[in-house]
């Protein structure tokens, strides 16, 4: 996986031009209203595919009001989501208990426009997984949620045009056009691959790549994360203090 830069001094323009554009995007109706009926299963069974514009814009959020011991749980649960071989995993900002999204204000392009993107488009997607994963029985494929309605009709040339308006964004960051993408040097990519690409070095990630590859045992695999949660608390704390302190002061 390709770490990113990006320009910071155009990152606060960056990030203001992305709220802008969400706001174009029509509010919904019938997700929080029917949580007792769902189980948010979405969120809890998909992880949705970000722009790192984007992720940077929620760790922006994270570092400024979250707790440390919430930061270093949500990081934990960013392994956890990276060593698991399912292809089918929840959000790392699913909150199980509470059915809710721990940085709503913050989510994606993908989260606004999931429930209203027109059927057939979903279904050609949905049609491409199923096909991909027949011969897993293990992964379970949901069906875009029934329940949530837009206040305005949504077109598939209304989700092109605001893609184009993101990878814009993307783009004014330092992205790279052709990076723009959910191949293994593209910048399109989970929560958790991101969070994981943005804080550890080369080395650790390789390590985690081996873990992944090698561990199939659920308990061994645990212990793994533990060994290396303990290891690197001290240099994770360190670097969520700086940054955190930085971005205050940049604000």
């Amino acid at each position: 996986m390709k770490k990113y830069s990006h320009n910071a001094p155009k990152l606060k323009g960056a990030h203001r031009k992305l709220r802008v554009l969400y706001k174009k995007i029509p509010s919904t109706t019938g997700c929080m209203d029917n949580l007792d009926t769902c189980k948010s299963w979405c969120c809890s069974c998909q992880s949705p595919q970000v722009l790192y514009v984007e992720f940077l814009h929620t760790w922006k959020d994270v570092l400024k009001y979250w707790a440390l011991p919430d930061i270093l749980d949500l990081i934990e649960h960013a392994i956890n989501a990276y060593l698991n071989n399912n292809p089918v995993k929840g959000c790392i900002f699913h909150n199980k208990e509470t059915g809710l999204c721990t940085q709503h204000k913050t989510r994606c392009f993908n989260c606004y426009i999931y429930g209203i993107t027109p059927k057939d488009k979903f279904t050609e997607r949905f049609n491409r997984f199923k096909e991909m994963y027949k011969d897993r029985p293990d992964v379970i494929l949901h069906d875009q949620c029934p329940l949530v309605e837009a206040k305005k009709k949504v077109t598939q040339k209304d989700i092109d045009k605001w893609w184009n308006e993101l990878v814009d964004i993307e783009k004014s960051i330092g992205i790279k056009k052709k990076n723009i993408n959910d191949k293994d040097d593209g910048s399109y990519r989970s929560y958790h691959d991101h969070l994981l690409l943005y804080l550890f070095p080369d080395v650790v990630l390789n390590q985690m790549t081996i873990v992944k590859g090698t561990i199939t045992d659920p308990k061994s695999k645990e212990a793994c994360v533990r060994s290396l949660m303990d290891c690197l608390k001290g240099n994770i704390e360190t670097l969520i203090s700086r940054e955190g302190n930085e971005r205050i002061k940049k604000d």
